[in-house]
């Protein structure tokens, strides 16, 4: 049973699961090194829906 992706971005968003936040951190951090820089709150954002996105698909 795959996990709901709106939950694990609360938990993201929530700072309720330190290490997914931590992963959303960091991925936000490489985008904004990339062309596709959007800015820190839509970067963190975009960072946190990925997460979840991968997160929900592959566990």
């Amino acid at each position: 049973m795959p996990i709901d992706k709106e939950l694990i971005k609360s938990k993201i968003h929530s700072r309720e699961d330190i290490l997914l936040k931590t992963i959303a951190d960091i991925v936000a951090y490489k985008m904004s090194e990339s062309p596709e820089n959007m800015g820190p709150e839509s970067n963190f954002l975009a960072a946190a829906e990925s997460v979840a996105q991968y997160i929900s698909e592959k566990f």
